[in-house]
């Protein structure tokens, strides 16, 4: 009966993950050679996820999360192409954890001492802004202080509690993280990501196999996050 059950609830699991559009990879001329391992097959010249691969790896993913939040360690999180923006920003900033969704500051991981440097002008001038001492500066500086500021905001608005490297990184791979991933790398850090058909999946310490152009795919996997997280910090 217990044996039943659980086959029952694997069954739908494997149905939500499709609904929710996990399973499509990219076309076949487009697809990582690889990434064949997690795939099932081909469908209209689109490469097609095995989900039941995809579940044990997000499984993995998952146990690996936990251990290091019962550890007390700090994930970054970072999704820098168009679907994965709003997802990785509700998740992280619900788990409080820090997150980048804008364009990844050069450096970040590999030259942290600076980068803290500009997070720290960041906030002092949110401060100014803040107590009106902006003001007092003649325009032309007080536009330039403004602008650094809209700048300085998109970078580090969602890292501005962050005072050391992240101990992992959870990121929605893309073109886009590909420096992300090479900065975690030469700094040891290991990497938790959300892997594309196009993408290779040995670059990233815990991959997860699915869509990662999908919204509904990208939330399924981050509520996955939430679920085991939300009662445990």
């Amino acid at each position: 009966m217990q044996e039943e059950k659980e086959n029952k609830n694997f069954l739908k699991e494997i149905e939500d993950m499709r609904k929710a559009n996990l399973a499509w990879g990219c076309s076949l001329s487009r697809t990582h050679p690889k990434i064949r391992e997690f795939l099932l097959g081909i469908k209209n010249y689109i490469s097609i996820f095995d989900l039941k691969k995809t579940n044990e790896c997000l499984t993995k993913a998952l146990k690996f999360i936990k251990e290091l939040t019962k550890e007390k360690k700090t994930i970054l999180f970072v999704g820098l192409s168009i679907p994965s923006k709003e997802p990785i920003k509700k998740t992280a900033e619900k788990l409080k954890f820090p997150y980048i969704n804008e364009s990844w500051p050069g450096g970040f991981l590999t030259n942290f001492s600076e980068i803290k440097k500009r997070i720290e002008y960041f906030k002092n001038l949110e401060k100014m802004k803040e107590s009106g001492q902006i003001d007092n500066y003649p325009i032309k500086e007080k536009l330039d202080l403004l602008r650094d500021l809209n700048s300085l905001k998109k970078k580090f608005a969602g890292v501005r509690e962050l005072e050391k490297l992240p101990e992992a990184i959870f990121l929605v791979c893309s073109k886009e993280t590909q420096i992300v991933i090479n900065e975690a790398r030469r700094k040891g850090i290991p990497t938790i990501g959300i892997v594309g058909a196009d993408f290779n999946p040995e670059l990233v310490d815990f991959p997860i196999p699915a869509n990662n152009r999908s919204k509904s795919a990208i939330e399924f996997i981050l509520n996955k996050v939430e679920k085991l997280l939300v009662d445990k910090k």
